[in-house]
């Protein structure tokens, strides 16, 4: 509805007439747009037209142009100072600009002595004798007026300790070009100095390929050997928590079994039996497998009760049973009543487990420790490698 109010009332109300000229816009603030409506009218008849015209700036006259050119000029010793206190003292990287913002004059800059201060304004050290001054010549241009400024500065920063790597830098990025000069020679020589204070050392750089690739193979070996120990450790920690986990169960049966008259061995042959039978077809669990191979053994090879439990003690190493074979020894040789001290032992093993799950959820994350020192490891290798073969 807006938009159709808005409509109408640009059809019926006429909008304010402009003057028949506009200002151009001044030097360098761009082209100006200007919208406007057209009425086109003949014979009675009228027409309207939505226009968009795009007005250019206002160009410079010959004498705004050398005023700008002069302003530049005028500027220009104060603004290639940079840090330096005088251009009587350079010690400094120069600020040769190519763009003069305030007037709009183009820059290019040419020098006298570029091996001391080049087109870039950097200030490089140089030997007692290169002290001294420098011309800097350069261009002003703005809209196809041109004028030369001149500029003698005092080089003043003296080859030392503490720059001299900076002349080293420049003479090595020139190598190249010097070496190449001349390609009829068969020879090359190069340079053994870079002043009559800098003298240069030259070196083949030796391929350290083959140590990289022991060094790698024997962090590979280490690798590979802390991941093997890793997973036999954590294969023995698995083992010996699902031992935990089916401990307490058997513990139950055994007691139910002794409660209802069952002598201790005819209730741990009822058990395996009862796991053959029913347990081991959806799956084999190792403490009844340890379980029935004490077993076996007792009923094939006539050995005591007794020596198998200490036997089964040592296959499993846990600290829960080797405290229950005790218990079963103790009451095969006084014959006192199982029943009771069993079901104490349950019930205390499952306050045990109960603790240890909980231990085990609050070490969870210093189990990550291991898979981040080898992601470390790999990392640093890769991250070293580059610099060692650049030895």
């Amino acid at each position: 509805m807006l938009l159709m109010v808005c409509f109408i009332a640009e059809c019926i109300i006429p909008g304010e007439e402009i003057s028949k000229s506009i200002e151009r816009e001044t030097y360098g603030n761009g082209d100006k747009l200007v919208t406007a409506v057209a009425e086109i009218g003949y014979k009675g008849k009228a027409v309207k037209k939505n226009v968009e015209l795009n007005i250019s700036p206002a160009e410079l006259s010959y004498d705004e142009k050398l005023e700008r050119l002069a302003e530049c000029k005028k500027d220009l010793p104060n603004i290639i100072l940079s840090g330096n206190t005088s251009l009587e003292h350079i010690t400094q990287d120069m600020d040769l600009i190519t763009f003069h913002e305030a007037t709009g004059v183009s820059v290019m800059w040419d020098t006298g002595s570029p091996e001391l201060i080049n087109k870039d304004g950097e200030v490089f050290p140089g030997e007692e004798k290169d002290n001294g001054y420098v011309l800097l010549t350069a261009l002003l241009s703005i809209e196809g007026e041109e004028t030369e400024f001149k500029c003698n500065v005092k080089h003043a920063l003296k080859l030392s300790e503490d720059n001299y790597e900076k002349l080293a830098d420049r003479r090595m990025a020139e190598l190249g070009d010097i070496l190449n000069e001349n390609l009829i020679d068969t020879e090359v020589d190069l340079p053994e100095s870079l002043g009559s204070d800098v003298k240069v050392t030259w070196r083949e750089r030796k391929e350290h390929k083959g140590s990289i690739i022991i060094l790698l193979m024997v962090i590979s070996l280490i690798l590979v050997k802390s991941l093997e120990a890793g997973r036999d450790k954590k294969k023995t920690e698995q083992r010996k928590e699902e031992i935990l986990l089916e401990f307490p169960g058997f513990l139950d049966k055994l007691t139910m079994l002794l409660s209802a008259g069952l002598i201790l061995r005819e209730a741990v042959e009822r058990i395996t039996e009862d796991y053959k039978e029913n347990i081991r077809p959806s799956g084999k669990r190792i403490f009844y497998e340890e379980l029935c191979t004490s077993v076996d053994m007792m009923n094939n090879s006539n050995s005591s009760f007794s020596d198998e439990l200490t036997s089964l003690a040592q296959r499993l190493q846990i600290r829960e049973f080797a405290r229950l074979a005790v218990i079963l020894k103790d009451s095969l040789n006084s014959g006192m009543d199982l029943a009771e001290k069993l079901e104490n032992e349950s019930i205390m093993m499952r306050y045990e487990r109960k603790n240890h799950i909980q231990k085990l959820g609050k070490t969870a994350d210093s189990k990550l420790i291991f898979p981040l020192m080898i992601i470390l490891s790999v990392l640093i290798v890769i991250v070293m490698t580059p610099a060692v073969m650049q030895i």
